[in-house]
């Protein structure tokens, strides 16, 4: 297994304060830091990848502009889409200021 994105939800639910608001901190460790170390594999696979197959191999030529910007933020877009779809309900949680 190269990368493990599991990520244990208890911990950080158990920061919900009484009233069962999220504080911005719980926040930050439930979306922000897996979608992180997400978007850093994403792009060191696809490094790897294109590294391997267009520059080292020569299996096929592409213009630099669809692999410089249409592939990087496609990928990009369909993990957002993917990993994000479910936790704006969490970012829309109510926030209690100290």
């Amino acid at each position: 297994m190269l990368l493990s994105f599991n990520f244990d939800r208890t911990s950080a639910i158990q920061q919900i304060d009484p009233i069962g608001a999220l504080n911005n901190e719980s926040k930050l460790h439930i979306i922000f830091k897996p979608y992180l170390l997400l978007l850093i594999g994403l792009t060191t696979g696809y490094t790897f990848l294109h590294w391997l197959l267009i520059i080292r191999l020569e299996l096929f030529q592409l213009k630099e502009g669809v692999t410089h910007f249409a592939i990087r933020a496609g990928l990009a877009a369909i993990a957002a889409w993917i990993y994000l779809r479910g936790r704006f309900s969490i970012a829309n949680a109510a926030v209690i200021w100290p």
